[in-house]
């Protein structure tokens, strides 16, 4: 018959061609852009030509970004090398909405080395401008290498792109880092965004700077993407940080046996345990942020686990010396504030510690929803719930303290248990000293329940307060009793009942969630029989 099949151009069986453009004709292909690597993919199957020549294989699953802006699309292409030679290459491959839509480039790489010491560069074809261009990011090669996918990928930047970071600061001690270089980073060109005041401190392990008016930091020194920074400030704001992203593979940090103060190069979180995989940490090491800590723990990693992330400043105390260099990191597109959203007692003090604590307490199950408080002169120094420790299966406490004295602070404790709704005064007590770790996961500092009755009928301070929307009030009864607890408005109109029952002699904690209430001043009342207690506590939203 004169019937054609289907894919196929004639009745004598002749394909399709492929084109550069991945389009299949029976005609001529569309004219070759000028500058179309066509070498990298000579038969246009997405796949390195030559990779039967290597014994190893990996994947690297990425997209394209200039100045935060995704630019990949149909007929571009990422390439692999490694020196001058070609490793890997990838066609741009459209991504189905529900994982986030877009190109991505899923590129299968290629090596003979079995010891991870060969490090991967890109070019990217953008097909629009009809360009090859260098790309910032590098990568470390390791056997059957499997980075990224395509709704968390690997991001690339173009060479010389620009990342934003926007940092905010609160008031009083900020932890930091920046990941991006400028081209003068001298404090005072660098941080010339800093919502700075006369007399706010800078810090770091080796300098240190205050900041006139009218003239700016002095003395100057330079800013580094290795290092972390403590600043003091006067009154909140933010920081709009613009610079080249740093590649963490060419940014090794050099510690010394002791404390180092490291900032965080890549461009997106990670885990502890994988950020600092390629560094000289060993048994018993640690780290710490502004608000949590870890130990090392050989053949298991950090405990408890956190994510290290742009803009955040760490400590890191290492027995022996050596380099530290991050793995690469996807793009950071802007940086949120490195703090928390809840209530930033800790900014207020200079000093912090960590105490990694078990509790034991009579007929009371600790679970994750319990909470470890910490206080001196009546302050709250330290907030914490317990995870399971893997190794053992214990509940543990890691718990940051804080103090603007390097030592003679003493730390009183409270265990609030979710289940019995009871909050037991401690009877192990601690001084605090700068830079302070006391026990670890396998060793815990102890806590006990202070046995003693209350001897006065007393209303606690509410923590926190200021608040928003929800605030701990506390109160103790030295005898089994009757007790009222409301919130009144600032007209004496009480709003809510918290408590209206029979409660035994000892400390009980109540939460108030004021979500539905307006923003302004209320007053805790405390009552029973002819005894009464108020507290005056303010709503923030």
């Amino acid at each position: 018959g004169d019937g054609v099949a289907d894919g196929v151009c004639d009745c004598d069986g002749n394909l399709p061609f492929n084109c550069w453009n991945e389009s299949d004709t029976c005609n001529e292909c569309s004219d070759t852009p000028e500058n179309y690597p066509t070498y990298w993919d000579e038969d246009f199957d997405g796949v390195l030509d030559n990779f039967n020549d290597y014994e190893f294989n990996g994947s690297i699953t990425s997209r394209v970004y200039e100045d935060d802006i995704e630019i990949g699309t149909l007929n571009d292409i990422v390439a692999a090398f490694v020196g001058g030679e070609q490793r890997g290459v990838a066609r741009a491959s459209e991504v189905p909405a529900f994982l986030g839509g877009g190109y991505a480039f899923l590129m299968m790489v290629y090596s003979d080395d079995a010891t991870g010491n060969e490090t991967f560069t890109f070019q990217y074809y953008n097909s629009s401008t009809d360009e090859v261009l260098d790309i910032a990011e590098t990568l470390g090669w390791i056997v059957n290498l499997a980075e990224g996918s395509v709704d968390n990928a690997f991001m690339m930047t173009l060479a010389g792109a620009t990342v934003e970071l926007e940092i905010n600061f609160s008031n009083g001690w900020n932890w930091f880092s920046v990941n991006a270089i400028q081209d003068d980073m001298g404090i005072n060109s660098a941080f010339s965004g800093l919502p700075a005041q006369a007399n706010d401190y800078i810090k770091s392990q080796t300098s240190s700077a205050t900041y006139y008016a009218g003239y700016g930091w002095y003395p100057g020194f330079d800013v580094s993407v290795t290092s972390m920074y403590l600043l003091n400030l006067v009154n909140s704001g933010t920081m709009i940080y613009e610079g080249v992203p740093a590649d963490p593979t060419q940014t090794p940090i050099s510690l010394s046996p002791g404390w180092n103060w490291i900032g965080y190069v890549p461009q997106a979180s990670m885990g502890v345990t994988s950020a600092l995989a390629n560094s000289p940490v060993d048994a018993n090491d640690y780290i710490k942020s502004q608000t949590t800590s870890a130990t090392y723990y050989g053949g298991y990693g950090f405990y408890p686990g956190f994510d290290m992330s742009p803009t955040a400043g760490y400590m890191l105390q290492v027995a022996n010396g050596g380099d530290l260099v991050y793995p690469s990191g996807s793009l950071a597109l802007s940086i949120p504030s490195n703090g928390q959203n809840e209530n930033l007692f800790y900014k207020e003090y200079e000093y912090n510690g960590s105490v990694s604590v078990s509790v034991d307490i009579d007929n009371v199950n600790i679970d994750e929803d319990d909470i470890l408080y910490a206080y001196s002169n009546n302050e709250l120094r330290g907030i914490a719930t317990p995870s399971i420790f893997p190794l053992t299966g214990e509940m543990v406490f890691t718990i940051m303290v804080y103090s603007n004295e390097i030592d003679n602070d003493r730390l009183h404790f409270e265990l609030y248990n979710n289940e019995t709704d009871t909050t037991y005064p401690i009877k192990e007590t601690l001084v605090f000293e700068k830079d302070m770790i006391v026990g670890n996961a396998y060793n815990t500092f102890e806590l006990s329940e202070e046995t003693y009755t209350p001897q006065e009928f007393k209303l606690l301070p509410a923590y926190p307060n200021p608040f928003n929307p929800a605030t701990n009030i506390s109160y103790s009864i030295p005898e089994s009793q009757l007790v009222e607890l409301s919130v009144y408005d600032i007209m004496g109109r009480r709003v809510e009942i918290l408590e209206n029952n029979f409660k035994d002699a000892g400390t009980h904690t109540m939460v108030w969630d004021a979500a539905g209430f307006a923003s302004g001043i209320y007053y805790i009342k405390l009552s029973s029989d002819n005894l009464v207690e108020t507290q005056k506590v303010m709503l923030v939203k």
